[in-house]
């Protein structure tokens, strides 16, 4: 038992990417495709692993599923492929912040989400992958997958506590 809740995160970790992409087809599809919300299951376990495990670790781990990212959300290589160990920089930054209260937990995670969703709007179109306007961005991805998202942060907080106290 002791080994399987040892190899628990890493397994959830795999769940959790293809988790994000169904999510956010569903979320999606729930407000008929008017908004673009995307699930980012993934940036909380990666925010996770930045506080439970070595640096190595899980440059190694988010830089190998980096790809395999990019291949599923973008069909092309290159955004995750910078921006993850960019956020697993600024996450290790900021490590002892975290540490120190829920409220920069919440507000380290939704800095995350809003680094990678907006990192990522400007090497789409730098890449030439989107001709949306920032303005259009924002409205109908980026603000609604912030708060999404952080409401998807703070219930999977209270279950998580849950579980441990049981």
């Amino acid at each position: 038992m002791k080994r399987v809740k040892q190899y628990l995160p890493f397994i959830f970790l795999f769940v959790s990417l293809f988790l994000d992409r169904h999510l956010t087809y569903l979320i999606s599809r729930l407000f008929h495709y008017q908004f673009v919300i995307s699930s980012q299951f993934f940036l909380m376990v990666l925010l996770f692993f930045i506080l439970y495990y070595q640096k190595w670790l899980v440059y190694l781990i988010f830089i190998g599923l980096s790809f395999v990212y990019d291949s599923l959300y973008f069909h092309s290589i290159g955004i995750s492929t910078f921006l993850f160990p960019l956020l697993i920089f600024v996450g290790y930054k900021w490590l002892h912040l975290m540490t120190y209260s829920k409220i920069a937990r919440v507000a380290s995670f939704f800095i995350l989400i809003f680094i990678f969703n907006v990192g990522s709007y400007f090497l789409a179109v730098f890449y030439q992958m989107t001709s949306y306007s920032f303005d259009t961005f924002v409205t109908y991805h980026l603000f609604p997958t912030l708060i999404v998202n952080l409401f998807f942060y703070l219930l999977s907080e209270f279950f998580v506590k849950k579980l441990h106290l049981i």
